[in-house]
């Protein structure tokens, strides 16, 4: 079974993920930059992986997408078994990962290997990391950025995939959500989940004014997509395997 997790970065990872079989770095925003070029420990150079390296990509919407065109390169572009995406300097971890951490500071440890993911997906059917969100979804999104922008994406919802429309009040009702675009699942999960996101999100390019928000503001698809992702499994039912994840250094 070939597991393949994707590590979005946009310059070199000072990790120890660096050095495994399944982690692999990739360059997002690709298009705007030159590739990284990086050496292992056994003193081999290489190229991370880039968001632009085919004609299915979306790199240049890095500055409204964030790692989302990470993931969407990810749907059009592998074929492992198992795949996900984690951030440089995010990853998930086991409980225990997060004890080692606090006890070894300086050193990243406890981020989930090879036989840990296999063992979660083969009774569950993602691996996500949850935050939470004081007043409810809705209530939390709003306080940061636009909430007009969710009521576009539920109009969307309504109107083409109305059977997802009782998930989507349900989920900005609660007062959690499945943080930061991150996610590890079966190869077909994430097409089926990466089709009905992109189609949502693709349709809200054209309702929202993305262009007179602040640099920070922009990334409201990234912002969107965080949210999303509990709609989708809220309506299928899904099982996940929540982890924390650690910072690295």
């Amino acid at each position: 079974m070939i597991v393949s997790v994707y590590v979005a970065t946009q310059k070199k990872i000072s990790s120890i993920t660096l050095d495994s079989s399944i982690y692999i770095p990739l360059q997002v925003g690709a298009c705007f930059n030159t590739p990284i070029l990086d050496v292992r420990k056994d003193g081999t150079e290489f190229n991370y992986a880039r968001d632009d390296s085919s004609k299915s990509n979306i790199s240049a919407r890095n500055p409204f997408y964030c790692e989302l065109t990470g993931l969407y390169w990810i749907w059009k572009n592998v074929d492992s078994d198992i795949v996900g995406l984690c951030h440089y300097r995010r990853y998930f971890v086991s409980v225990w990962g997060v004890l080692l951490k606090k006890i070894c500071k300086s050193l990243n440890v406890g981020i989930l290997s090879r036989n840990q993911i296999i063992r979660y997906l083969s009774t569950n059917d993602l691996i996500v990391t949850k935050f939470h969100a004081k007043g409810g979804v809705y209530s939390q999104y709003s306080r940061g950025h636009h909430h007009e922008d969710l009521d576009r994406i539920r109009n969307i919802i309504s109107v083409n995939y109305p059977e997802f429309l009782q998930a989507f009040d349900t989920v900005m009702r609660q007062k959690s959500y499945y943080a930061c675009n991150m996610i590890i699942a079966p190869k077909d999960i994430i097409n089926k989940y990466c089709s009905w996101l992109f189609s949502i999100l693709f349709e809200a390019e054209k309702l929202i004014p993305y262009d007179s928000y602040d640099k920070y503001q922009q990334r409201v698809f990234g912002f969107l997509g965080e949210r999303l992702l509990a709609v989708w499994i809220k309506k299928h039912n899904l099982k996940v395997k929540v982890c924390p994840i650690i910072i690295t250094n």
